[in-house]
């Protein structure tokens, strides 16, 4: 089991409590959670989006990702981050999926766009963290998954909680349609 000390709240965060009690404390930026994150602080990042985007879109840490603008760069980037030491994928919802009667080896999605919650979630939670010494930044695509999950380990299991804002790909661009606008990614982090 991984336990980590109650932490200090650096002094940007203390603005974001809303009681001393255990509670859903608000959107936190990503380079403030990467810089706190790498402070030495005893706060750990949990990744709530599914096992195939932690592999297929990449993860906060290095994880061989490259960018257009130095290829390089991917190598550099989640400095002081080590997945299973203070980043961790622990997905709050898990796609529906079934297998195809007709090809059985092949297993497809109920409906692609739906994900369903992931029953197991809150158990995996406090199977690896401990609500009265553990503080815990959630990530997911853009945002709206881990603060749903944030949300829900404050009130059912008494952890603080802060979500990534604008989550690990960022938002959809107007004028292009790609995530690449803000978000963890996008701050090459």
């Amino acid at each position: 089991t991984h336990m980590l000390h109650k932490i200090a709240l650096p002094t940007l965060l203390l603005g974001l409590a809303s009681s001393a009690n255990a509670d859903f404390m608000g959107d936190i930026d990503p380079v403030d959670a990467f810089d706190w994150l790498n402070a030495g602080e005893n706060v750990v990042l949990i990744d709530v989006r599914t096992p195939e985007e932690w592999r297929w879109v990449g993860h906060a840490g290095p994880n061989g990702l490259a960018n257009d603008e130095d290829p390089n760069i991917a190598y550099d980037n989640g400095a002081g981050l080590e997945v299973g030491v203070n980043v961790f994928n622990i997905s709050s919802q898990i796609a529906n999926v079934k297998l195809d009667a007709k090809r059985p080896a092949t297993i497809y999605y109920a409906d692609p766009k739906a994900l369903g919650p992931n029953p197991n979630f809150g158990a995996d939670v406090l199977e690896n963290f401990d609500p009265s010494q553990d503080a815990l930044i959630l990530i997911c695509r853009s945002g709206s998954r881990a603060t749903a999950a944030a949300k829900k380990l404050a009130d059912d299991y008494g952890f603080d909680t802060w979500s990534v804002t604008k989550g690990f790909e960022g938002s959809a661009n107007d004028s292009t349609g790609y995530r690449d606008e803000n978000g963890w990614r996008n701050e090459d982090l």
